[in-house]
C-alpha cells in the first residue's frame, strides 16, 4: 500500500493513535498508543501481554486513528483512520 506523505507527517507528529481492537463478544475496545511507520507498516508499542494484543491475535481486525493538534482553520481538526486485517 502507498502511503501518503500527509499521513506519515501526521504521525510523525507523534500524536497518540486511538487504537479499536474487537473483544470476544464484539464489543469495541479503545486504547492509547504510540505509534510510528516502520517502512510501510504502521508500528505501535506495548509494554506487557496487555488486552488489545490478545484481542488482536483472536481477531485482527483493528482501526487505529489520528487527529493533529492543532486546527487548521476548519471546522474540525484534521486526522485519519487507518485499517488493519479483513
Amino acid at each position: 500500500m502507498d502511503i501518503p506523505q500527509s499521513v506519515r507527517d501526521l504521525v510523525a507528529t507523534g500524536q497518540l493513535g486511538h487504537l479499536v481492537t474487537l473483544d470476544e463478544d464484539g464489543a469495541p475496545h479503545v486504547t492509547l498508543v504510540w505509534a510510528g511507520f516502520d517502512g510501510d507498516e504502521l508500528v505501535f508499542g506495548t509494554v506487557f501481554d496487555q488486552h488489545k494484543l490478545a484481542s488482536i491475535r483472536r481477531d485482527p481486525r483493528v482501526a487505529v486513528s489520528f487527529q493533529t493538534r492543532e486546527n487548521s482553520g476548519g471546522t474540525m481538526h484534521p486526522y485519519v483512520v487507518t485499517r488493519g486485517a479483513r
